[in-house]
């Protein structure tokens, strides 16, 4: 029952996905990188948290407005007049988790821990007027102007009891609060970007004569015993190999776990073989093979080139995952025949 023909097609459609995932996963963790989205990302929302700045609204306008959003907070101006941004980013608790080597490098801190972003800010509180911590900081809270860390602020003091270490506790469970709001917009932005990146990468790969038509791949598939018997090899080595460490990674430390994989591929038995069109198509010229860009024309092309790049949107784990279950089950169909 599980060692099925269609069980064999699965195994090997959600292997061609997961490589071109592994694509997508490489080239977003990378543009990522290159443009320091996730420090801006938290940057942009702490400014908005604390200094109540301005956010272009709706979620694809901040998509497009994160490359263009400042590398860094700015440094505090002497006489005191710069945002709660930009004094908080310059306290000790934030440099501390700095590891620029120039003063004018773009920041890389993308998490802040609700211990240091309290540390940090009672440093700030430093400076007021009072004898006591908690004077302090009453005075600080009053001295800031009409911005929303203010309200938050009044309203932790007023549950403190006078205690600083409530104070702080308060200030943390805030924090982590926001915090948990941020990933839930981030995780958004981050999938209209992997949906963007995975039609391009089957777009592309289509134009390279790769297997990115999912209805061609199904029916290649059902009708080629031999390129399904390839590619259910191919599954297996795959489902069974640590293809990080076959990429020369250590998962553990390995700063894109993706392209480490992507690197692990050629390890597989006849992967080339398996996944490149030797039809007309892939050698036709560049005009002919992305005619199927027009759907009246060829519109099976363009629903299995679509499908492929919504699929492999879903990230290389989503889809890795599924490929082990399934090798895993037709092993156990294996195993139940054979006994």
């Amino acid at each position: 029952m599980f060692n099925s023909e269609w069980l064999d097609i699965a195994i090997s459609v959600v292997l061609v996905w997961f490589l071109f995932a592994l694509v997508v996963s490489a080239v977003n963790e990378g543009v990522v990188r290159l443009l320091a989205i996730r420090s801006k990302q938290l940057w942009r929302a702490l400014a908005q948290m604390l200094d109540g700045s301005e956010s272009p609204t709706g979620l694809l306008r901040n998509v497009a407005g994160l490359p263009a959003w400042k590398s860094r907070p700015a440094n505090p101006h002497p006489g005191g007049g710069s945002p709660v941004t930009d004094k908080l980013y310059a306290t000790a608790a934030i440099q501390a988790l700095e590891n620029r080597t120039r003063p004018d490098q773009p920041t890389r801190i993308h998490d802040i821990p609700a211990t240091v972003f309290s540390q940090s800010l009672l440093e700030l509180t430093l400076s007021a007027h009072g004898e006591g911590p908690i004077d302090k900081i009453k005075s600080y809270v009053d001295g800031l102007g009409d911005i929303p860390l203010k309200a938050h602020l009044q309203v932790l003091l007023a549950t403190a009891n006078n205690d600083v270490n409530q104070f702080r506790a308060g200030v943390e469970r805030w924090f982590n609060g926001q915090m948990s709001r941020l990933s839930a917009i981030y995780r958004a932005q981050v999938r209209i970007i992997l949906a963007l990146l995975g039609i391009l990468v089957a777009v592309a790969g289509f134009g390279l004569g790769l297997r990115s038509d999912a209805l061609r791949l199904v029916s290649d598939l059902q009708h080629d015993r031999d390129l399904r018997t390839l590619v259910v090899g191919a599954a297996t080595d795959a489902a069974n190999s640590d293809l990080a460490k076959a990429g020369g990674c250590d998962p553990a430390t390995a700063p894109n776990r993706a392209a480490c994989q992507l690197k692990g591929v050629s390890t597989l038995k006849n992967i080339n073989l398996s996944f490149h069109d030797s039809t007309p198509t892939a050698s036709a010229p560049l005009g002919q093979r992305f005619g199927f860009l027009l759907p009246w024309r060829h519109w099976r092309a363009f629903v299995g080139v679509l499908i492929t790049g919504v699929a492999i949107s879903f990230g290389s784990s989503f889809w890795y995952n599924i490929l082990k279950r399934l090798v895993g089950l037709r092993g156990t169909g294996q195993a139940s025949a054979a006994s």
